[in-house]
């Protein structure tokens, strides 16, 4: 007899590139991860065992249209799972712009999962920061840079993306984090 294999999911919910990664295994490792993103360029639509790019949608009727369409989205990629951790990066303290709508966007997934029974934690950015890198307060270079590090996979470069462009792959590896995050705080 078998035992079921761990599963925990990482999400970054933002508006416009969220991702969510999914790691199944007892160990964690790089390779039980599989990341789905929305990409918005189509030189970004890759489709490989280890990143699973959707073409974002458009059209949209309205912002609560939005939002449910990218619930939507993330649901059917968690819903397929019996997830034993989830985590949703949390809000950042001094984000500035659309904080009603982030807010809005992520609570209809939130209500996704509440309705389903799935629990899920929010920490801090800071804290999924210290978590990867060490230092609580860092830049989006220094996680990029832990990334390399651990898994030696650079994930800008396999989206053929310029030095100053960060999204998808920040939102990618800020996912890559939130799930490692969930890994072991459920252990």
């Amino acid at each position: 007899m078998s035992l079921a294999m761990r599963t925990v999911a990482g999400i970054d919910y933002s508006m416009t590139s969220p991702a969510v990664c999914i790691h199944m295994g007892d160990e964690w490792s790089h390779k039980n991860c599989t990341i789905h993103f929305l990409a918005s360029r189509k030189a970004h639509l890759i489709h490989t065992p280890s990143l699973r790019a959707t073409e974002y949608p458009d059209n949209f009727k309205s912002p609560e249209d939005r939002f449910n369409r990218l619930a939507e989205w993330a649901w059917g990629i968690l819903g397929i799972h019996t997830l034993d951790a989830v985590v949703i990066e949390g809000y950042a303290m001094g984000a500035k712009g659309q904080v009603f709508q982030i807010a809005e966007n992520t609570s209809v997934l939130k209500q996704f999962l509440w309705k389903a029974g799935v629990s899920f934690q929010t920490p801090a950015p800071t804290a999924v920061k210290k978590f990867a890198t060490g230092k609580g307060n860092t830049k989006t270079e220094d996680l990029e840079k832990a990334f390399i590090a651990e898994p030696g996979w650079d994930i800008r470069a396999e989206l053929n993306q310029s030095a100053k462009s960060w999204n998808p792959s920040s939102d990618i590896i800020d996912a890559y984090y939130l799930a490692k995050h969930a890994f072991y705080a459920a252990s």
